[in-house]
């Protein structure tokens, strides 16, 4: 045990050395959702959204295929669709939503949570992924329910663009 706490060090030090981040993708929040981006294919980023969903014990209710839509009607509203792939996937929590519409009805606004994917026609090597921000009521334990929520969908966002 000892040996693999070293090794983590020796690690961390060189990685600290070398000027490189231990997160290298570093999401921006936004007013109403959170954004970052990923060098891996599309394919593997909205896998590996839904298995950061999978894992926390979540079930997906709806996997929306934006992309599809848009590219579908463009030619019908005389446009172009920007983007070259687009998903959302719909879930919620029981144990994070019960926690915030016992704070407040009025947070049921935030159901069901939705984390995307989205990648640009003019930047095919990069592929954005984000939440919608849950936004909810006022008072100190809506904004504690809401919180507990972000993080969880911030750390999804987050492990799926690595």
């Amino acid at each position: 045990m000892k040996n693999t706490f070293n090794h983590v060090g020796i690690a961390l030090t060189l990685l600290a050395a070398s000027g490189l981040s231990l997160q290298a993708n570093a999401g921006e929040l936004h007013d109403g959702y959170y954004l970052s981006s990923s060098a891996n294919s599309f394919e593997d980023v909205a896998a590996d959204l839904q298995d950061a969903i999978v894992n926390q014990g979540l079930v997906i209710d709806f996997i929306g295929h934006s992309g599809d839509m848009l590219e579908r009607t463009a030619e019908a509203l005389d446009t172009e669709s920007s983007l070259s792939s687009a998903q959302y996937f719909n879930f919620c929590s029981a144990k994070l939503t019960h926690a915030a519409i016992a704070a407040s009805a009025e947070n049921m606004a935030i159901c069901p949570y939705v984390v995307f994917a989205y990648q640009l026609k003019s930047e095919p090597d990069t592929v954005h992924l984000g939440y919608r921000r849950p936004i909810g009521a006022v008072g100190e334990a809506s904004e504690q329910a809401l919180a507990d929520i972000e993080a969880m969908l911030k750390d999804m966002v987050d492990e799926a663009s690595e």
